[in-house]
């Protein structure tokens, strides 16, 4: 994965990821004209990424897309359903290590390359399970699937595997149970 793609979990909920600037269904930016270079011709993309004129496969294609991944590396945009999964695991991962104020800028960093490993992780399953473990394509993302599990735990123990209890002041205890009894 390239550094400018993926760094760190606030890029994750950037613009980027967010439905603004994509064609309002929250998947893909809206195709522009593209120019063949075979024919040379300029018009918008038909089908799966061909030329109009002379159907040959235009530049940013998605005819051999197989998995979300690779379309992640590139553009950043993920399923919205994956994306607020993401976003809840992130949120519970920083919960568990004791709260945001108590990260430092690496452990920040971890916890992002753990959800983007988690990403990585959930779209090459899904992948595998849809082609199937008998075929070839299959058997290799449930390989490379196997590999991203392997850094995922890695990453895991780096990070830490126990909660840590959030430092709570006196006040903010107070102010906590203030809060509760006006919720009765």
């Amino acid at each position: 994965m390239s550094t400018d793609t993926y760094r760190g979990a606030k890029d994750l909920k950037s613009p980027a990821l967010s439905p603004s600037g994509t064609n309002g269904r929250g998947a893909e930016p809206s195709p522009e004209p593209v120019e063949c270079k075979a024919c040379g011709h300029v018009s918008l993309p038909v089908g799966k990424g061909q030329c109009s004129a002379c159907r040959c496969w235009l530049p940013g294609n998605s005819a051999a897309l197989v998995h979300g991944r690779r379309r992640f590396e590139d553009t950043g945009l993920l399923p919205p359903d994956l994306r607020d999964y993401l976003d809840s695991f992130e949120a519970d991962v920083v919960a568990d290590l004791g709260g945001e104020t108590e990260l430092s800028t690496i452990q920040q960093g971890l916890v992002s390359a753990l959800r983007g490993l988690e990403a990585s992780r959930l779209l090459l399953l899904d992948f595998a399970l849809r082609a199937g473990t008998d075929t070839k394509r299959g058997r290799d993302a449930l390989a490379e699937h196997g590999q991203t599990v392997d850094r995922w735990c890695r990453l895991a123990k780096v990070i830490g595997l126990r909660r840590r209890p959030r430092e709570v002041t006196v006040s903010d205890w107070v102010a906590g149970r203030n809060g509760q009894e006006g919720a009765s």
